[in-house]
């Protein structure tokens, strides 16, 4: 009798464990689609993530979404936890000040949403169609890459390499950078002061465009030093070395794509 009730014990053991695993998977697997002015903070792992309309997903601390995807003008905030996969569309708005946006290679921002990054680690990320991606802070340890006429905004944090492709405006004001490289009819504009050339580097006739590739050094105007390598550079793009703030104010991001054109 001693020896069924030892066997029933065990039995009761192992179903309970396996109800524990159970409800662990289940809550690992947990999905979540917002719509209209929903709002929802993360903070437990979830496997997909969607949001809609005018919705907020708040990723915090302890929170985990393998795959979040954000649409029309909804937002998404990741302010800890971690994102395996991102992709924003629409209008939408993904605003990230911490955590970790790395697990499943690249992510994408699509049409005309817009990307804030002033903290955390965010693997690759490609921007397509006319969004646009700021960068404040943090790391984009995989590199920034962008096709279309996007606009990529650079003041802080630390990108490993930035590809701008087809018509993208790119301004570049801080942060560190550890590869550039210019395709298409793509316009950067660097603005510092106490710029150096060297390598293949050399200046055009207006003083204020790069032609070529090697190595730019100077300064952001918080008086940090900087060094750029530019390792591709098609002769159809335009990389600028802009020596104030006001020449950015005067001419805008259209007028220094008329003064590329204009000097073709």
């Amino acid at each position: 009798m001693a020896e069924d009730e030892k066997m029933k014990d065990g039995r009761m053991t192992i179903l309970w464990v396996v109800a524990v695993v159970a409800a662990m998977t289940v809550e690992a697997q947990a999905d979540f689609v917002l719509i209209n002015d929903d709002h929802l903070t993360v903070h437990t792992p979830h496997t997909f993530g969607e949001s809609y309309d005018n919705s907020i997903a708040r990723v915090v601390q302890g929170g985990r979404v393998d795959y979040l995807s954000v649409y029309d003008t909804s937002t998404g905030n990741i302010s800890g936890g971690s994102v395996g996969r991102l992709l924003a569309y629409d209008t939408s708005t993904v605003n990230i000040s911490s955590g970790s946006i790395l697990y499943y290679g690249s992510h994408s921002v699509y049409d005309n949403s817009t990307v804030n990054i002033s903290g955390g680690s965010v693997s690759t990320l490609h921007a397509y169609d006319t969004s646009t991606v700021n960068i404040s802070g943090g790391e984009a340890f995989g590199g920034t890459s962008a096709w279309g006429s996007n606009t990529i905004n650079i003041s802080g944090g630390e990108v490993s390499s930035l590809r701008v492709y087809g018509n993208t405006t790119g301004n570049i004001s801080g942060g560190v950078i550890g590869e550039l490289m210019s395709h298409g009819f793509s316009t950067i504009a660097l603005i510092g002061y106490d710029f150096g050339l060297s390598g293949d580097l050399s200046w055009a006739p207006d003083g204020e465009t790069i032609l070529g590739t090697g190595l730019l050094t100077g300064k952001w105007f918080d008086d940090t030093s900087f060094m750029i390598p530019i390792t591709s550079h098609d002769n159809t793009a335009t990389i600028m070395a802009i020596p104030e703030p006001a020449t950015l104010l005067l001419f805008g991001l259209g007028g220094l794509a008329l003064r590329r054109k204009m000097r073709r």
